[in-house]
């Protein structure tokens, strides 16, 4: 499988320079990452949550883990995730449990976290468990538009 087509046409109409790396099928983003011989830290993922304001995308790095109760402080919201089984409805052209960090391409709203922004280069998976994609820092900027960024996710090597 190819780019899912909403990503590929986002990618196109914004004019984003980006790098394919094509591995075996893999299941997890570590697992990706350790396929393309670049660190975990380097990958960007999405998370799906909604409340009664609608759906939010939350861009985090792939090494960290959601804190929920400073999201929901942090943007006066009672999130919560949304289920597996209603993510196929959201990316219908990616495959199963394949959720690109690219919002504006669900036209999703999103909020990004600040640990992200050291990146010289952001590596994700577009929506197929096959590639990863790698764009620089400002390119990845500009696929996320006019994001909110804040600290929201701990690494997962601090938590003990």
């Amino acid at each position: 499988m190819g780019l899912p087509v909403n990503i590929r046409e986002y990618l196109d109409r914004e004019h984003i320079a980006y790098d394919t790396l094509l591995h075996r099928r893999t299941t997890t983003l570590a697992q990706a990452a350790e396929a393309c011989g670049i660190p975990v830290s380097q990958l960007a993922r999405a998370v799906i949550l909604v409340d009664a304001q609608g759906l939010l995308m939350a861009v985090l790095p792939a090494d960290h883990v959601l804190d929920f109760e400073a999201l929901c402080a942090l943007l006066r919201r009672d999130l919560e995730l949304v289920p597996g089984n209603q993510l196929a409805a959201i990316f219908d052209d990616c495959e199963p449990r394949a959720c690109p960090p690219v919002a504006a391409a669900y036209d999703l709203d999103v909020v990004v976290d600040s640990a992200l922004d050291g990146l010289g280069t952001i590596t994700f998976e577009p929506g197929v468990h096959t590639s990863l994609l790698q764009v620089s820092q400002s390119d990845f900027r500009r696929l996320l538009g006019d994001a909110f960024s804040g600290s929201f996710s701990t690494p997962v090597s601090a938590l003990h």
